[in-house]
């Protein structure tokens, strides 16, 4: 069970801490090309401008159009950390996947469509590991556009200032939520 974080560091994003009033990202082993050479990156002083520099940060790594790229960038960046058994089940799973998945954009996997692969596997649990892959990916690669027309609702709620923007924001999901 990890530890509880510290009272300033709780409701930041993980690996985000405050130190010496300055925010800064606590860099994954093997990864510290990507921010510099750091272990600990330095975000910002405020919270808005830790933020756009995470944002920032986020875009040079590239955001993947398509399922198959997502993997593909899983497979470089997370896969080679894992051991020899791992990396060899978690390429088949990612083959498999890509097969079915790949050429969708990442917004478009509904639960729908992953409970479908998971009934017409002949092969369930390795059907389920393979999902697990899946969702390990979109975490580990930050993709942020996967949401549900609920979610799209509930922001588009929260949003507004006034109830008569709530409703044409609402109005707004709804139109999109059924193209």
């Amino acid at each position: 069970m990890p530890r509880k974080r510290n009272p300033e560091n709780r409701g930041l994003p993980a690996r985000w801490q405050l130190i010496h009033g300055a925010y800064y990202y606590q860099v994954l082993p093997g990864l510290e090309a990507q921010w510099d050479g750091k272990t600990k990156f330095r975000l910002g002083g405020t919270l808005p401008e830790a933020y756009k520099s995470w944002a920032a940060r986020l875009e040079q790594a590239g955001n993947a159009e398509t399922v198959g790229q997502l993997l593909d960038r899983y497979a470089l960046e997370v896969v080679p950390m894992k051991s020899a058994r791992q990396q060899l089940d978690q390429n088949r799973y990612a083959g498999r996947m890509r097969a079915v998945f790949g050429e969708l954009l990442p917004t478009d996997i509904r639960p729908q469509l992953v409970y479908q692969f998971l009934e017409r596997s002949p092969k369930k649990v390795a059907a389920r590991r393979a999902i697990a892959l899946l969702s390990h990916a979109f975490t580990e690669t930050k993709v942020k556009k996967s949401f549900t027309d609920h979610d799209l609702r509930a922001k588009c709620a929260t949003d507004a200032e006034t109830f008569e923007q709530t409703r044409a924001l609402l109005a707004h999901a709804d139109i999109c939520g059924r193209s």
